[in-house]
């Protein structure tokens, strides 16, 4: 093997590792939320980001009164979130942390990145 094959093989396989890097960092936020409740929420508010196009992030609130929680979702949409709409959340009440959950937020992440370092690693192993 030449110089640059051995390059080639150590940069692709450090390009392997990006989806397992991701998915790490996934995992671990929902890890803190392990111990969290599943609860309702309700649309109330939602904030638009320019990300390569319109992503339209929901302010959640649980609860009523002083005891409520108002927070912004760590994950958006494509589509306009409607105020009123109810949604499931994860709530740890001991750390005040919550999130939108749905299964696109909790799996989608991760198996794709799992798809996609299964696909590297096949390329990978087609080159070897």
């Amino acid at each position: 093997m030449s110089t640059g094959d051995i390059l080639f093989l150590i940069f692709f396989g450090l390009l392997a590792m990006l989806p397992l890097l991701v998915m790490f960092l996934v995992e671990r936020r929902w890890f803190y939320l392990k111990k969290a409740r599943r609860c309702e929420g309700t649309v109330v508010d939602q904030e638009l980001r320019e990300i390569d196009g319109d992503a339209y992030f929901p302010v959640i609130v649980v609860g009523e009164g002083e005891g409520s929680v108002r927070f912004t979702s760590c994950f958006g949409s494509s589509t306009k979130f409607t105020p009123g709409t109810k949604v499931a959340i994860l709530l740890d009440s001991s750390t005040g942390k919550a999130e939108w959950y749905s299964f696109s937020n909790r799996f989608g992440i991760t198996i794709t990145c799992g798809i996609l370092f299964l696909w590297f690693l096949y390329l990978l192993i087609q080159v070897i």
